[in-house]
Parts: C-alpha cells; sequence; structure tokens
C-alpha cells in the first residue's frame, strides 16, 4: 500500500508528504507544548463524556488521559519547587 505522495517540479526536486489522514495531528500541534496538550485532551474527554454513544471510547481512553494529567502536574510541582528553590538563593544572594 502506497501512504505517500510523491511530487516532482520543474527542477526534478522530489518532494514526499504524507497523506492528510495518515498524519498525527495531534503530535504535529501539540509536539512543543505540553499547555496545549492538556487543554487539547480535556476538552477532547469533556466532548466524549458528554455522548452516550461513545462511552467506551471514553472509558479506554480515561487511564491515559488521568495519568498524563497526574504527570503533567507532578512535573509542574517539580519544577514549581526548582523555580522557588532558585529564587530564594537568588534573593540570598542579592542581600549579601
Amino acid at each position: 500500500m502506497q501512504n505517500n505522495i510523491v511530487f516532482k517540479n520543474q527542477n526534478s526536486i522530489v518532494m514526499e508528504r504524507k497523506f492528510r489522514v495518515l498524519q498525527n495531528t495531534f503530535a504535529i500541534q501539540t509536539r512543543s507544548s505540553h499547555k496545549k496538550a492538556t487543554s487539547f485532551l480535556t476538552d477532547s474527554m469533556d466532548k466524549l463524556n458528554s455522548f452516550a454513544i461513545v462511552s467506551i471510547i471514553y472509558n479506554l481512553f480515561l487511564p491515559y488521559f488521568t495519568s498524563y494529567i497526574n504527570l503533567d502536574d507532578a512535573v509542574g510541582l517539580l519544577e514549581g519547587t526548582y523555580k522557588g528553590k532558585t529564587n530564594l538563593f537568588e534573593s540570598l544572594i542579592d542581600e549579601l
């Protein structure tokens, strides 16, 4: 099965691009931002929870969603603690 489209222009440059339906748009849009991923996942889970017909998908995805949100919160707390200690250290240095 051919998954790619090959384009050739006048200069014989070959470009290869995956079919749009085969691209992981979630990964592309959230690759550099956990804030975007959290927002998108929360919104998606709310939408999945509102329709009874897709409750199977909701129930299958819920453990992954919960663990991602918990991990993101833990990382945020760790970074917050690190930033807090850094600020405390900088303020102590400024006082000297």
